[in-house]
């Protein structure tokens, strides 16, 4: 995926990225948004040669997702797209992309943590781990199963040195899916909002509290005349899953909010006192300003374009 930067700009690539096809009758692509970002002309080149001119649908810079729509799109093949939340520590994995502009390459590697957050990357944070070798060029690439199925899009690598370590990590696949779909729909992300503070569970906080887990969303505040407060969330609960799945912690609750229409019902699994606690609230409107993707742990970098020519 080619990319013209601003007309001041000498050079004439900004970079390099890769995508992925996930609608082959509407041409839809999805990238990371730092590929795409500020360039007035997208072009993307398939694997069999072909190139085509490209629009910006729309994107979401909080979580690195950019959906575009192939001109005249013909004769695509569209990937089939897995259940992220099914994937599970040691499953293999395998990067494809396109690495300083060397053309399709695919590395493979296993799924090294699932739920990676705080590292200062985006504003929403939920990432897969993974070894697969993933470099500049390779952002908004597949991460795939061995069935050759899309449960990520790669979008950063930890590289103090400049480059692969070996620690990459992907947007999983149903969140991508999710924020595609309302770009789609909509051209923008609606997030919801719960209406809670809280922090990651941790084992101080449950020996504190005398609670019998680890993981989860430890609730702190519940605001006034929220969806939360509504459906009688109280300080001090835990929240262990989300319609039924489990949570591994605040930052993934997060996410899965922040990436689901507001009006929407979602269910809630509390630990209270210790008992389980099954309440439904129904998502306000978020109002919160984008957050930034730039990077602000200097030893993190997203892996972009190899030097424009």
């Amino acid at each position: 995926m080619a990319i013209t930067p601003p007309q001041e700009q000498a050079q004439p690539f900004e970079g390099l990225g890769s995508g992925v096809i996930i609608d082959a009758a509407k041409g839809y692509v999805l990238t990371n948004n730092h590929v795409i970002n500020q360039a007035q002309k997208i072009s993307v080149q398939l694997n069999d040669g072909r190139e085509f001119d490209a629009k910006l649908v729309g994107s979401d810079e909080q979580s690195d997702i950019a959906l575009l729509q192939l001109i005249k799109p013909d004769h695509l093949t569209q990937i089939a797209i897995a259940d992220s939340d099914k994937l599970r520590v040691g499953d293999f994995a395998v990067a494809v992309g396109n690495p300083f502009g060397l053309g399709q390459t695919a590395t493979s590697g296993i799924i090294s943590a699932l739920g990676r957050s705080g590292l200062n990357l985006e504003g929403l944070e939920n990432f897969i781990q993974t070894d697969a070798s993933i470099n500049r060029g390779n952002s908004g690439g597949a991460l795939l199963n061995l069935n050759g199925e899309l449960i990520g899009i790669n979008t950063a690598i930890l590289a103090p040195g400049g480059g692969s370590i070996g620690i990459g990590f992907a947007i999983p696949s149903n969140m991508a899916k999710t924020l595609a779909d309302q770009l789609i729909q909509f051209g923008e992300i609606k997030r919801g909002l719960l209406g809670i503070k809280g922090m990651e569970m941790s084992a101080d906080i449950a020996k504190a509290m005398n609670l019998n887990v680890q993981r989860g969303a430890f609730v702190s505040e519940v605001l006034p005349n929220s969806g939360s407060a509504k459906a009688g969330i109280k300080s001090g609960d835990v929240i262990v899953s989300l319609n039924g799945k489990p949570l591994n912690s605040f930052a993934e609750l997060r996410s899965r909010i922040a990436t689901t229409e507001p009006g929407t019902k979602v269910k809630l699994g509390l630990l209270r006192d210790g008992k389980p606690v099954d309440v439904e609230v129904t998502l306000d409107k978020s109002t919160s300003s984008t957050a930034s993707a730039e990077l602000i742990i200097p030893a993190l970098q997203g892996p972009r374009s190899a030097t424009a020519r």
